[in-house]
């Protein structure tokens, strides 16, 4: 588990990263994934969702074993975020991760939320979420401020929670000096889709720094431009 984990930091840049994975996988089946605990199976399954590792039996005895347990919080958060990048997540443990926000961590909160808008499913929608994210607004990292931004903004905004979302945004837009230059452009395009105007105004004088963004981030932010 903790050798899977590590692969995810370097899944970007090393190719031995994508042959190890394989070989995890195969040696964790093996093992039986019964015998891992929590926090094991999730650092296994984050391992595999940043080397987009898909293989059909690892997956699919990673999806029996998830829903055999009862997970806590955290471990909950960052599985249902591992098997949604890998295109895994069932509907039970979308519902699940949606409805047990009291008890995620802010990072838990924005996970789920960017994990549910990456398969069209709204959790905003669901009974509680809103008002746990609230609850955490002053506890987000900048990184998880942007995923909030993009989740809600790829989600019909429902009656009421304008002013919670347009929050978040100028939060967002707040600190953006700590913006990366990937989240930079995908806050700039979340103001662009909900037509923020003047946040999307406030956020572009701190565009300093286009010499870090690569074609994608440019093309993104052309796009947002344009809107």
């Amino acid at each position: 588990a903790n050798v899977a984990w590590a692969t995810a930091a370097t899944a970007e840049i090393s190719e031995t990263a994508d042959r190890l994975m394989p070989r995890i996988a195969s040696q964790a089946l093996q093992l039986g994934l019964h015998v891992f605990q929590d926090e094991e199976l999730a650092g296994l399954l984050y391992g595999a969702a940043s080397n987009h590792f898909v293989e059909e039996r690892f997956l699919t005895e990673a999806q029996q074993e998830v829903a055999s347990r009862c997970l806590g919080g955290v471990e909950l958060a960052g599985i249902f975020w591992s098997l949604s990048v890998l295109s895994s997540a069932s509907e039970p443990l979308r519902w699940e991760a949606a409805n047990r926000a009291v008890e995620l961590s802010p990072q838990g909160l924005a996970n789920v939320a960017w994990a549910c808008a990456l398969q069209a499913w709204d959790a905003w929608a669901t009974a509680g979420f809103l008002a746990a994210v609230k609850s955490h607004l002053k506890d987000f990292s900048p990184q998880g401020l942007v995923n909030l931004a993009w989740s809600w903004t790829e989600m019909e905004v429902h009656p009421g929670e304008e002013g919670a979302l347009r929050k978040i945004l100028l939060m967002a837009v707040e600190r953006a000096e700590e913006l990366k230059a990937m989240e930079f452009s995908s806050l700039l395009c979340s103001l662009a889709k909900s037509r923020r105007a003047e946040e999307a105004a406030a956020l572009l004088r701190h565009l300093q720094r286009l010499e870090e963004f690569d074609a994608r981030q440019v093309a993104n932010c052309s796009w947002a431009l344009a809107l």
